[in-house]
């Protein structure tokens, strides 16, 4: 009784917190209402954009990735983006665990049988690294290579800054990303497995120029895994209608 007095003051005084989006919750409960609800990618999902497959556009983009295969846990919506905004703009850096478990559980189920020799990250420019004080990927990439049991190598470097490219198309995207990754010093990724992580996926853009890096130095392999990846406008319109 006295331990349940204690924990309540303590919550009182310090919120507890959904521990994947940040929001407070009650003191019996590890994730909000919309954490715990939040609908999951399922079903069979396209390799290429991690999208369920009813809802995939791919077949009208001949673009090719040179990473193998992508998955990731959610859609970028609701609590789950607002968990990816709070942890990358506003240094909620305490949600990486979940987030990092969730990408974990999904590259168990989506890429079972794929032995990886290293887990990687998508990196940034030092000037970002200064100004944001950590890489969000690189915490997720960490937290998930432990996870599943798999060696953390930064492999790579990105020495170009690029323009904010929300609203911009994949292809745009992937011109402005040109060159702006190099391999990282006195690493080789030959041969090698490798799982790249990111927060957010939107086009594959990032993904890709890093991937084509890595096949560049004869990597055996790209996969890639993210927190979220954005809903396309054929799964907005689905989601609209429900």
């Amino acid at each position: 009784m006295i331990k349940n007095a204690i924990k309540t003051l303590l919550y009182l005084i310090y919120p507890k917190r959904c521990n994947l989006c940040g929001e407070v919750i009650r003191i019996e409960e590890t994730r909000c209402s919309e954490c715990a609800s939040a609908q999951r990618i399922s079903g069979e999902i396209c390799e290429k954009c991690g999208r369920e497959k009813e809802t995939c556009t791919c077949k009208k983009d001949k673009f090719s990735p040179k990473y193998k295969a992508f998955c990731a846990p959610y859609y970028y919506s609701g609590s789950i983006q607002r968990a990816v905004r709070r942890f990358k703009n506003y240094s909620f850096t305490e949600l990486a665990p979940e987030m990092s478990r969730e990408i974990a559980e999904c590259v168990k189920s989506r890429f079972d049988g794929i032995e990886f020799d290293c887990v990687s990250s998508v990196p940034l420019t030092k000037k970002k690294l200064r100004s944001r004080g950590y890489n969000q990927s690189e915490i997720l990439a960490k937290d998930t290579a432990s996870l599943l049991g798999v060696e953390y190598a930064p492999l790579l470097i990105k020495t170009l800054d690029t323009q904010p490219q929300r609203y911009s198309s994949g292809s745009v995207r992937r011109s402005n990303l040109y060159g702006a990754f190099e391999l990282a010093e006195n690493v080789n990724p030959e041969g090698k497995t490798v799982l790249l992580i990111d927060d957010v996926k939107t086009t594959g853009s990032t993904l890709n120029e890093c991937a084509a890096v890595l096949r560049g130095y004869k990597a055996n392999a790209v996969y890639c895994a993210a927190f979220t990846v954005t809903e396309n406008k054929r799964q907005k319109m689905i989601d609209e209608k429900n």
